[in-house]
């Protein structure tokens, strides 16, 4: 993880420590502030350190400054240190529950006793929240919930944090003179809220029998790349710096749509299709789809497609046409009756930015926002909205 990553990781948790233990809801905003500076900066921290210009950092104030000096010096903060000693250390983990935020964290601790992720569990179960004056049934089931997700989540990078690299990894991969087309594939293209790793497929231009050699060299040298896992002409594995593991693939242009589709996913998405596939006596795999028969009897290799022309495989809208549906978009394909409803023609439309007219939950600069209400009302007008509600947090407790 990156020096600002981890200091705004480290702020981020100080601030919601702050929340937790009752201290000064405008230090624990301060916090939060500095944590999101430095999220959504490039400043290079180590020189401003070395060259003592922290104080003139917009936002970091004395504290702070001497909280981000330290750690850049020696790996450390015992402003960290003593705050986190200063609760049950199993309340920290409990942060990382989707839903669960520092003031009901405080709220189970003070009024249950609960000093953990096994406590809040046990707690559940026996129905000891019930009572606590702002936790109901809806609010205990979201925590339910959200304790789901995070078991479902380990060891799994969050869309917010896999995304960036993706991207970062995609837009360099498409620079590359050797490359015709290049696209996410896998849970991040489906949107999925969190990933286990990351799918890269990309096709190359006609002429040069080492491109895909010359590929593969040249994406394993990113800088977003920590470590190589493989690497050969069709294929690359690399973890990343934010310990995500990404496959790039490399597919004849005539055969990306279906690698594509294939590599995209889901499971159960894909054994749909090919059930379809086998009923029309063709067959569907990472390589297009084929006459059955045909398929059967045409020579393979391994790692190439056979040699057999496809039915269709250019793009995945060829692929869904030719087995009588409508394109289906990455989203929806989780086999939870997309399939139906594209060959009914009655899929529903996602919703597009266009369709958001308004915000309803913005900060401005009076409390913990970095925008004046006119700056943002003017952001709001240019983004074409109809209205925006600012909800700044309140200054009397």
């Amino acid at each position: 993880m990156a020096l600002n990553d981890e200091l705004s990781e480290l702020f981020r948790t100080m601030a919601a420590i702050m929340e937790i233990r009752g201290e000064s809801v405008f230090k624990a905003i301060a916090f939060s502030k500095v944590s999101r500076l430095l999220k959504e900066s490039s400043l290079d921290l180590r020189k401003a350190t070395e060259e003592k210009t922290l104080g003139d950092i917009e936002g970091v104030g004395a504290s702070s400054a001497k909280v981000i000096e330290e750690f850049v010096r020696t790996g450390r903060s015992t402003d960290y240190e003593e705050l986190a000693a200063s609760i049950p250390a199993g309340l920290i983990p409990l942060l990382e529950i989707p839903g669960l935020g520092p003031k009901t964290i405080a709220l189970l601790w003070k009024e249950r006793g609960v000093t953990s992720l096994e406590e809040l569990v046990k707690a559940i179960d026996e129905k000891k929240l019930e009572g606590i004056k702002g936790i109901g049934e809806k609010k205990i089931e979201s925590i339910k919930q959200g304790i789901a997700l995070r078991s479902q989540a380990a060891g799994r990078l969050g869309i917010v944090d896999a995304m960036p690299i993706a991207e970062s990894l995609l837009e360099r991969l498409r620079k590359i003179k050797q490359v015709k087309n290049a696209e996410i594939a896998g849970s991040l293209r489906r949107r999925r809220e969190t990933v286990g790793d990351l799918d890269i497929v990309c096709s190359l231009k006609d002429g040069d029998d080492n491109a895909g050699a010359e590929v593969t060299a040249a994406f394993v040298a990113f800088p977003e790349v920590q470590r190589i896992l493989g690497q050969g002409n069709t294929k690359a594995s690399v973890l990343t710096a934010g310990g995500l593991q990404t496959d790039l693939r490399i597919v004849p242009a005539e055969n990306f749509g279906a690698a594509l589709l294939y590599f995209t996913g889901s499971k159960d998405h894909n054994v749909k299709l090919r059930g379809m596939a086998l009923d029309k006596e063709t067959t569907l795999n990472e390589w297009g789809l084929y006459k059955l028969d045909d398929h059967e009897k045409a020579p393979k290799k391994t790692g190439e497609p056979p040699q057999l022309k496809p039915l269709a495989s250019k793009t995945e809208s060829d692929v869904y046409k030719k087995l009588g549906m409508a394109y289906i978009e990455p989203e929806m394909r989780e086999n939870r009756g997309e399939i139906d409803a594209a060959i009914a023609g009655t899929l529903p439309k996602l919703v597009q930015l266009s369709d958001i007219h308004g915000d309803l939950h913005s900060h401005t600069t009076a409390s913990d926002g970095k925008a004046s209400i006119s700056e943002m009302a003017d952001a709001a007008i240019a983004k074409g909205y109809q209205f925006i509600g600012i909800t700044d947090h309140s200054k009397v407790r």
